[in-house]
């Protein structure tokens, strides 16, 4: 091989390493740059994890905003989530009974239907997160309207 073939494939050799570490910064700074990405490196392993067998459910707690069918949408401080209630799902309601004479009672919270859930009352409901992020509430306590 002559020099001149020795010093053509030097040259290209720092050529490419230049490409190669222009690339790599770039698509770093683009990483860096772009929330969507920062946003998936943390959204992953967090559905991952409550996704998990060991993570049982997840509570959530707000004042019923709308109700479409089974899906209910909570709401507190800003926040809003819609939560599908599963068909299998515990519904229990914890509102202050009556007797007859007007007096509150006092008990256990009675099962009820997903019916029972209206606008306005605050709601815990506990939902499951599978592997692919949906959720699915499980379990439903219903609590008086603010103020009520």
């Amino acid at each position: 091989m002559s020099k001149n073939e020795q010093k053509a494939i030097i040259f290209l050799i720092i050529v490419g390493l230049l490409i190669f570490a222009l690339g790599a910064a770039s698509g770093f700074f683009y990483a860096s740059r772009n929330p969507k990405i920062q946003q998936a490196q943390t959204v992953i392993p967090t559905i991952n994890l409550l996704g998990s067998k060991v993570v049982q459910s997840v509570s959530a707690f707000g004042t019923v905003t709308k109700i479409e069918g089974n899906n209910v949408t909570l709401s507190y401080d800003g926040d809003e989530i819609t939560i599908p209630i599963s068909n299998s799902a515990q519904i229990f309601s914890a509102l202050v009974q009556r007797d007859s004479t007007g007096n509150a009672t006092t008990g256990i919270p009675q099962q009820v239907s997903v019916r029972n859930i209206k606008v306005g009352q605050n709601l815990v409901v506990n939902f499951s997160v599978n592997t692919s992020g949906q959720i699915t509430g499980n379990q439903v306590t219903i609590f008086a309207a603010t103020g009520q």
